[in-house]
């Protein structure tokens, strides 16, 4: 998949204690491309690392959900047709150690595997964040 294909957008939202992610996937071409479910985490849930979560010292905060090794099959691709998007959102602070009381840069980056394509993966990369939470 040509990363240009494909436009990510990150919002932040602080909710009580929660600290929400929200990312829309939007096809800005008139192909039909493919996403991984879990790497874009459509269940709400992370499956790896998937975002970069910087502190204001520019350290990089440890992952702390689950990772499942797995083999990816074609089963797990979700078509995104052209102009059409995929909304999902994941709760930050379930996932990563982030403290109350710092301001943190998040991004999501991430190595998405291809769809029936020669090449293994494709870097996909949101707008970067800051959020105080």
């Amino acid at each position: 998949m040509d990363e240009n294909l494909l436009n990510i957008e990150l919002n932040i939202e602080k909710n009580e204690s929660l600290l929400v992610a929200h990312l829309v996937f939007s096809n800005s071409s008139s192909d039909e491309i493919y996403l991984d479910s879990q790497t874009i985490c459509a269940d709400s849930k992370t499956h790896r690392n998937v975002f970069k979560v910087l502190d204001e010292k520019n350290n990089e905060i440890d992952y702390v959900g689950r990772f499942v090794n797995r083999q990816v099959r074609r089963e797990d691709f979700i078509p995104l047709k052209g102009g059409q998007k995929i909304k999902t959102d994941v709760v930050l602070n379930d996932v990563y150690k982030v403290l109350r009381g710092h301001r943190y840069f998040v991004q999501y980056s991430v190595f998405h595997p291809t769809y029936m394509e020669d090449a293994e993966f494709t870097i996909l990369e949101s707008n970067i964040v800051e959020v105080f939470y």
